[in-house]
């Protein structure tokens, strides 16, 4: 056991009353915490705190003046601790970790993934359905329509109502034919090359609900994504009550760059409540979301990074050709082809 200098990280064995008496190198000396120590320690962060924890997988066990002790849950917050000369005073597993959170603030996550835009954007959220001056328009379109059913005659009222929706279900086909004219052709989007010494962390979000049957697929294209590996950040995001899935998933030796995230029973059950749960403890600068059934091209990430970094710092999304497997199968695929909007979110910047 070598001591390391004093301007080095340490990894402590034990701490008893805070006082330091073994400091060695590696991580097989300290103490591994279970899922109830870790609660404990997460139960006493402040929202701050536990919003880098969350994230980097480094929990603060102790602070005090001149010396803060952390727990590091996963070879890669092990890494970052002896990148950033953090000290170690115990480890965890990610799994233990993400049940010590769940145990800690479950309740509290989930009830910021369902309302938290209510709370602190009201205004681009949907939980209100109608503004004030919406429901005051429908309301008297609605009087209206009344009236004019008890003044105009029978047959007047149902021509003016076949007109008004033939009007509705004619703009519906002229959108579509608008679909077949030829695409605006653009110059090339600006890029910038990057090094990947330089390339920033990206998060890939993918939510998964019984959909075990397209699990081989998207495994594939997920590995198959050609950015370094300890750069990207893969959250494959379960219902807690998809045991199959989940065993599904537990089988499978994962590269170290998945990570599983399991969420709480709750409701409404929907893949957006997931995403929300799921975006806290994304570690990366970008960040994409993908469904079970894409296979996205392995060069996308690294060109929307390079594209990210040739645009201004408030540009927060970018928007890509999205394609079909088989446009030219048959005419019914030609025809969704066709019909569908050609463009697909492929990255999010996080924007101050």
């Amino acid at each position: 056991m070598s001591l390391l200098e004093a301007n080095e990280p340490r990894r402590f064995g034990r701490y008893p009353e805070y006082g330091v008496s073994i400091a060695a190198i590696g991580a097989e000396v300290l103490p591994r915490l279970d899922a109830a120590a870790l609660a404990s320690a997460l139960r006493r962060l402040t929202p701050e705190e536990l919003a880098g924890a969350l994230s980097s997988k480094l929990v603060p066990l102790v602070s005090l003046p001149g010396l803060q002790l952390f727990a590091a849950c996963g070879k890669r917050a092990d890494e970052v601790a002896l990148a950033e000369g953090l000290d170690v005073a115990a480890t965890a597993e990610v799994p233990v970790f993400m049940d010590a959170v769940r145990a800690a603030h479950g309740p509290r996550l989930l009830r910021e993934a369902v309302w938290g835009l209510k709370w602190r954007m009201p205004h681009y959220s949907a939980s209100r359905r109608l503004s004030a001056w919406q429901a005051i328009v429908l309301l008297i379109l609605l009087v209206v329509a009344v009236v004019a059913l008890m003044v105009l005659p029978a047959m007047l009222g149902w021509m003016l109502a076949s007109t008004l929706a033939g009007l509705f279900f004619l703009a519906v086909i002229a959108l579509r034919m608008l679909c077949l004219l030829p695409p605006i052709r653009r110059g090339p989007a600006p890029r910038v090359q990057i090094p990947d010494a330089e390339l920033p962390v990206y998060s890939v979000l993918v939510p998964l609900f019984r959909e075990t049957a397209v699990l081989g697929q998207l495994l594939g294209a997920l590995t198959s994504l050609q950015y370094p590996d300890d750069k990207l950040d893969i959250k494959l995001i379960l219902e807690e009550g998809d045991i199959l899935m989940r065993r599904a998933l537990a089988a499978i030796r994962l590269p170290g760059c998945f990570e599983v995230i399991v969420v709480p029973s709750g409701t409404p059950q929907t893949k957006p409540r997931a995403l929300n749960y799921a975006l806290p403890f994304c570690r990366g600068q970008l960040l994409t979301i993908f469904d079970a059934e894409d296979i996205p091209e392995p060069m996308q990430l690294r060109q929307a990074a390079s594209s990210f970094a040739a645009r201004p710092a408030h540009v927060a999304c970018l928007q890509a050709q999205l394609l079909f497997y088989n446009p030219n199968e048959n005419w019914l695929a030609r025809g969704i082809m066709a019909q569908v909007p050609q463009a697909s979110a492929c990255g999010f910047r996080f924007v101050p």
